[in-house]
């Protein structure tokens, strides 16, 4: 698996994790990125 193709799947999950926490976790998380 290439580099790149990890970087997105982990871009994938962190968004399907986001999804599961609270609204302003995810809007923090927004704001760090």
């Amino acid at each position: 698996m290439s580099v790149r193709q990890q970087r997105r799947q982990f871009r994938k999950g962190a968004q399907s994790y986001l999804m599961k926490l609270p609204p302003p976790i995810s809007r923090l998380y927004r704001l760090v990125r």
